[in-house]
């Protein structure tokens, strides 16, 4: 059956669409800074080489800046250009590809402080320092490398002097382009001429080089490319010659097929498929219709209608609209009603935009009006991004994720965020990835100390810039809470050139009550209240790093009511600066720091010495393990030299709401710095001489490593401690000698077999080991005030370390899949020492590296960890203290996995010296692919109740996670019932 358009339809339809292209403004190009980052816009004058690129180190980092592939190498590089050989020890790369007439040519260029060649002596190659070198070839590029990190490394001076070079070496081509050269052309820095002066003339001018380029516009022909060709399937087609162009008519499923010249185009392949359409072509004679077949040239648009679809790159792209029209002299496509899926993250993520209207306007770039873009198949997405004018480019991506090639980066007018189909949140313009979008975080929930709270995160970079800034990112926080007040914050983290770091600013109009951590109320003094914390990092050379750090915390329970986490794990909060030079087996810092905070915000330092100590400064030189003459013997040191100052807790116990007995108070309002004083600490500065010295020497005696050390050690302070421990020297001369001994044994049993134990051979290994250490203090243990663990917190005396490591191994998994397995690993020590060694500690520890480091105390400890089979575990640990004949510390556990879907562990913890007995279960089950539960009850067994209960049901979408948390915390007397959205993004 022959169906045709009517005139009075096609006609007008076809006008409205050709007016429509016309108003589209023309394609310009991109006129851009030249910076060092990239070789786009530039041709280098080197011929290319009939030969490939060989690129080899023992380290390499890649990643892509526009269209130009970097890479930083490192050890050992070696680089071959077109049968051209040099070597660096270090080296940074630059490679794009650009197309010509007889194909493709790969551009590079080589950045390396110091260049070696070893063919140099015979006059061929090049060498040098500072050399920037680039070529080009015609062949492959291949890398070989030992360990690969496909992510931007942390800038470098490397990079940045490359970058520099790259950037003048690129405008100096452009100011005055030189002749093509046929070798890889070498860029020597620059010898600055000695200005002499004559009298009368003018100072030289030199012209200033240009500072910008022009690039194409990306937007290269898509459709009508020179060689592309079209194929037609239909059921029935009727062709209308005339002298101004010829009218195909298909209709009955029909199919056409786009074919590009090159296979290696962005659009090598476009499928067309609909129930009608009309081909428009150049008006002459159309004998190739007789195969079914069209140069691609001599069309000018193809009109589709009835459930059409086009498909690029294998479903790459994919377009589903009721009417589309491709105009293939403009290169532009209209979507009526279109839905567009594409992908990104190497196809794992699907991308689908639904609009009124949609034009295609190159193989990789759509504009919308009327638009939604989700990651839902459905046609109301749970997450979607609403906007009236709305651009979707598909890029090379620019992240530092391996697993992306590609990503979709949208720029959009009158924007709306869209749960569910109902707008949230408006605003006027996003440019950004699709991960990009600008909320990031949503909690709803509450409990009976804070009220109903809200808390949401922003990403502030969307919301302000329509191009994001390299290396910065921010995020806004606003949150609210009914019982508290309102709360603003900042996330700010930065990685600009060679420094990198982090600002975290949060402030909170409260007139609540704190709970801290140890469950106790405290009413703060200020109702403005909040923290801003600063985190800097800067290579200032190859050697020289600078690590800076600020802390600011309005009030002495900020931390501990409102980031209970950070004040039981987070490091110490300090105000300080560390410039840091580090080389080959030497080190050298200088300290300084200054708390601007008279209290302390970090839990596990409350509970060891309520003070911070300040370094005004402190400088140390440290040596490792430098060997002398070629011997085994070696040689470590430490010397450091600075002044010190105390600052002491203030405050009472009830006012930190803390038990007294935590600081060894008996009264809650008895004060802290008080009695700190009492016990002989103070505030004045003291100076402080420190140097460490080890010698030790490796030998082998049969079977047995033996490693004999030697340490001497003297400390000098311009003051001594009379008040503190009624001593009056003001050094310390510490000296220690001792052996490290260890040998290994084995057995290996073929007839061990046992399906109950998952055993299938097994082997049994053995490594006796030992420590036997004297340590000698001029004066005791415990004389001097404790600035540094590591220097006053050392030990003295005899001690004696006896261990055992036993480790069983079977084989698991069946014939063709066997695989070695640790079954049960069991480390047994037990540590004796002399009566003059003072125990520090209620839990007694040995660190074998530094003996004196260690906690002493007549103690076994046991550690061991047991594979039962592939699905159950058990581990445990604990420490005896053979004085008080008593558990210190331990912990047992297992963990089971029922099946794929659900978990089971328990736990067993106790801790004698804060008298926790404590069993926690937990059960994470995986209903359906959508829906999760997590069970974790805590059971107090010196309370004998729930010390908390926590369940949470968490239910996945295709664009996040949805958490709904309650949680009972009988320390804090607290419930709460929360629900939050995470993982916000596309």
């Amino acid at each position: 059956m022959l169906v045709r358009l009517p005139k009075t339809i096609a006609l007008p339809l076809l006008a409205t669409i050709l007016a429509m292209i016309a108003a589209t403004p023309a394609s310009a190009q991109r006129r851009v800074a030249i910076t060092g980052d990239r070789l786009s816009g530039t041709v280098l004058p080197v011929a290319p080489l009939d030969g490939d690129i060989e690129l080899a180190a023992t380290r390499a980092w890649t990643w892509t800046v526009d269209d130009t592939k970097r890479l930083r190498l490192r050890g050992d590089v070696q680089v071959t250009i077109g049968g051209r050989h040099f070597e660096a020890p270090e080296a940074t790369v630059w490679i794009n590809r650009l197309p010509t007439a007889a194909g493709l040519v790969t551009q590079i260029a080589v950045y390396g402080d110091e260049i070696v060649n070893p063919l140099r002596p015979a006059g061929v190659g090049v060498a040098g320092r500072a050399l920037l070198v680039t070529g080009s070839v015609r062949g492959a590029t291949r890398l070989d490398v030992v360990k690969l990190e496909p992510r931007r490394p942390r800038p470098t001076g490397l990079i940045r002097r490359g970058e520099a070079r790259l950037a003048e070496h690129r405008r100096r081509l452009l100011a005055a382009p030189p002749r093509l050269a046929s070798e890889p052309a070498v860029d020597r820095p620059a010898d600055t001429p000695i200005f002499e002066p004559v009298p009368g003339d003018d100072p030289a001018q030199t012209p200033p080089l240009p500072s910008r380029i022009e690039l194409p516009d990306p937007r290269e022909p898509w459709l009508r490319e020179p060689g592309a060709v079209l194929r037609f399937s239909f059921g029935a087609v009727e062709v209308q010659p005339g002298a101004e162009e010829n009218v195909i008519t298909a209709t009955d499923s029909v199919v056409i097929e786009y074919f590009s010249a090159r296979a290696a185009d962005d659009l090598s392949q476009l499928t067309l498929s609909a129930d009608r359409a009309v081909i428009f072509t150049e008006p002459g004679s159309l004998e190739e219709m007789a195969t079914w077949e069209l140069d691609a040239a001599r069309i000018r648009g193809i009109y589709l209608e009835g459930n059409v679809t086009a498909s690029a790159n294998d479903g790459e792209y994919l377009v589903r609209a009721p009417r589309v029209y491709y105009d293939l002299q403009s290169d532009r496509a209209i979507m009526l009603e279109a839905v567009l899926r594409t992908y990104e993250r190497r196809g794992r993520l699907p991308i689908y935009a639904r609009a009124v209207e949609m034009q295609q306007i190159s193989a990789n770039q759509w504009t919308a009006t009327g638009a939604t873009v989700t990651t839902s198949e459905f046609r109301t997405g749970h997450l979607a991004l609403g906007a009236e004018r709305l651009t979707m480019t598909q890029r090379p991506a620019t992240s530092d994720d391996p697993d992306e090639d590609v990503e979709t980066y949208i720029q959009a007018e009158d924007i709306s965020f869209q749960v569910g189909g109902t707008p949230i949140f408006a605003w006027p313009s996003f440019a950004g990835r699709m991960r990009d979008v600008p909320i990031r975080r949503l909690q709803v929930g509450g409990n009976s100390n804070d009220g109903v709270s809200v808390e949401t995160g922003w990403d502030l970079m969307s919301l302000l810039t329509r191009d994001r800034p390299r290396g910065i990112d921010a995020m806004l926080k606003l949150d609210g809470y009914s019982k508290r007040g309102p709360a603003v914050g900042l996330d700010l983290t930065y990685d600009v050139g060679d420094a990198w770091g982090a600002f975290d600013l949060y402030g909170l109009y409260d007139e609540g009550i704190d709970r801290t951590s140890s469950g106790r109320d405290v009413d703060p003094d200020p109702t403005l209240r909040g923290v801003a914390l600063w985190e800097h990092r800067m290579e200032l050379s190859r050697h020289w790093d600078l690590q800076t750090q600020a802390s600011y915390i309005s009030d002495r329970t900020f931390i501990t009511a409102w980031r209970e986490e950070d004040f039981r794990e987070r490091r110490a909060y300090e105000t300080s600066a560390l410039l840091l030079y580090q080389k080959d087996d030497t080190a050298f810092t200088l300290l300084g720091k200054y708390d601007l905070d008279d209290f302390i915000s970090n839990g596990w330092l409350l509970a060891s010495q309520p003070y911070t100590v300040d370094k005004l400064p402190e400088a140390t030189y440290r040596v490792y393990g430098e060997s002398f003459f070629g011997t085994p013997l070696s040689y470590s040191a430490e010397t450091r030299v600075g002044a010190m100052r105390m600052q002491l807790q203030d405050g009472t116990p009830r006012e930190l709401g803390a038990r007294p007995a935590a600081f060894g108070l008996a009264d809650a309002d008895d004060d802290i710095e008080a009695a700190l004083l009492a016990r002989g600490l103070s505030h004045k500065q003291v100076n402080r001489f420190d140097s460490r010295h080890e010698l030790t020497w490796p030998l082998t005696l049969g079977g047995v490593r033996a490693t004999p050390f030697a340490v001497g050690r003297f400390t000098a302070y311009d003051d001594d401690f009379a008040e503190f421990a009624g001593e009056t020297d003001d050094s310390r001369v510490f000296g220690a000698i001792g052996v490290r001994l260890a040998t290994q044994f084995q057995h290996v049993d073929n007839a061990v077999e046992s399906q109950l134990f998952d055993l299938h051979r097994l082997r049994h290994l053995v490594e006796p080991n030992a420590t036997i250490w004297y340590g000698y203090n001029s004066i005791a243990d415990d004389a001097l005030p404790i600035y540094d663990l590591d220097v006053e917190g050392i030990s003295s005396g005899a001690a004696m370390r006896l261990g055992v490591r036993n480790t069983w191994q079977t084989q698991r998994g069946g014939p063709g899949r066997w695989r070695s397995v640790d079954v049960l690993k069991l480390d047994t020590d037990l540590v004796v020492n002399s009566g003059d060694a003072d125990p520090r500690s209620p839990s007694p520890r040995f660190f074998d590296y530094r003996p004196e480091y260690s906690q002493m105390g007549d103690h076994v400890s046991v550690q061991g960890v047991w594979a039962v089979s592939d699905t159950l575990s058990l581990a445990g640990e604990s420490i005896v203290d053979l004085d008080e004949s008593a558990v210190a510390r331990g912990a047992i556990g297992a963990e089971l996995r029922h099946s794929p879907r659900l978990l089971t562990y328990v736990e067993y913890r106790y801790l004698d010296a804060s008298d926790n007995e404590l069993l926690e279960l937990g059960w994470n089950y995986v209903l359906t692919p959508t829906y999760r539960f997590q069970v974790r009850p805590q059971w107090d067994f010196r309370r004998d109740e729930f010390r908390s209960f926590d369940v949470r049901v968490i239910r996945g979408f295709p664009d996040f996670e949805l958490t709904i948390q309650v949680r009972r915390d009988e320390i804090q007397d607290e419930t709460t019932l929360g629900a939050s959205i995470d993982l916000l993004e596309f």
